[in-house]
């Protein structure tokens, strides 16, 4: 059965569970499962009518020019990065015996294992994104004469804004051509940005703001085209469970490439063992309708086995491993000989 989990937040469920416990003679502990966590960055563009739009037709000859405002956001990128969340059906324990006994055994605080006798891995994660500070916008009228802002009635108002404008564009052509223009102090660049300006006046303004929003997935067995999330372009980021937006689709295909199956581990030396992933290689893609978003290849804990440390080992000497956060793995072994 296909399964897919998804969440807006990580470590939600941690402190629902109960803790495992590190005593001097043993040790209870989670292994993880790799969970898919997508940084998304949203695009919100917003369209603000000009305060003249109205007049749009009159005096440019246009009346496609939209009165309301209206909003749009779109994704623009989309990165993936690989954490570890507690699996609550891998939870053990294990009995410190000889040199062992009274190991300085390390927990995450959902209670994973993390290390023996060592310094834990730490897997720094990508900063979040801080979008870059915005100036306040201009205000178009401070580019007129003020015995134009102050007529009162608008429609006088707005035809002299309109011929104001018709003389900044003919001096514009005019300095770009290398002529003199009594009475104009204002070189081609200027006139270029207060016609812009004003422009805005009638045709309005489109400001974009970026943010950042994560969506973290626990991915089950082979996953074949199931909605991730959907984005409505209107409201923005929406959950797999609603109708209303473009879905975008995660397929997980298990590449079936752990480097020795179960049948070869050897269980001798059960007692006193210390279990730990085996994580497998998967590949994951992103897609919307025909669009194609991104390929990933990753390994992932629950797409493995588990494999039993001897428990010899852990009698005999004292042992040091080091096990990697997000897939459950030994990342190093080491015992004193």
């Amino acid at each position: 059965m296909k399964k897919l989990f998804v969440t807006l937040f990580v470590g939600v469920a941690a402190n629902l569970m109960a803790q495992p416990q590190v005593s001097e003679t043993g040790f209870s502990y989670y292994l993880p499962k790799t969970a898919l966590r997508f940084a998304l960055k949203i695009e919100k563009k917003t369209y603000t009518p000009g305060v003249y739009c109205k007049y749009t037709k009159k005096y440019f000859m246009d009346d496609g020019v939209k009165q309301d405002v209206e909003t749009e956001y779109s994704v623009v990128n989309l990165g993936l990065t690989s954490i570890g969340v507690t699996d609550k059906s891998k939870l053990y324990t294990v009995e410190l015996r000889g040199k062992n006994k009274g190991a300085n055994v390390i927990l995450d605080e959902d209670g994973r294992f993390l290390a023996f006798n060592a310094e834990p891995r730490i897997i720094e994660q990508r900063p979040p994104f801080v979008p870059q500070p915005k100036t306040a916008p201009i205000d178009p009228m401070t580019y007129l004469p003020k015995e134009i802002v102050e007529i009162e009635n608008e429609e006088q108002r707005v035809e002299k804004i309109a011929a104001f404008m018709a003389k900044v564009i003919e001096n514009m052509q005019k300095v770009k051509a290398g002529e003199t223009v009594e009475g104009c102090t204002d070189s081609y660049e200027q006139l270029k940005e207060k016609d812009k300006e004003l422009t805005r006046l009638f045709y309005g303004t489109v400001t974009t703001d970026t943010t950042e929003q994560v969506i973290v997935i626990v991915p089950e067995g082979e996953v074949q085209r199931e909605v991730a999330f959907r984005l409505n372009q209107k409201t923005g980021i929406a959950s797999r469970e609603e109708t209303i937006g473009t879905p975008y689709y995660l397929s997980v295909k298990d590449m079936h490439s752990t480097p020795k199956e179960p049948s070869e581990l050897k269980k001798e030396n059960k007692q006193g063992c210390i279990p730990v992933n085996v994580p497998g290689r998967i590949k994951v893609t992103i897609h919307k309708e025909n669009e194609f978003m991104g390929e990933f290849d990753l390994y992932a804990g629950q797409y493995g086995f588990i494999e039993e440390l001897s428990g010899s080992l852990f009698k005999n000497y004292k042992t040091h491993i080091i096990v990697n956060p997000v897939t459950g793995s030994v990342d190093r072994i080491k015992a004193d000989m």
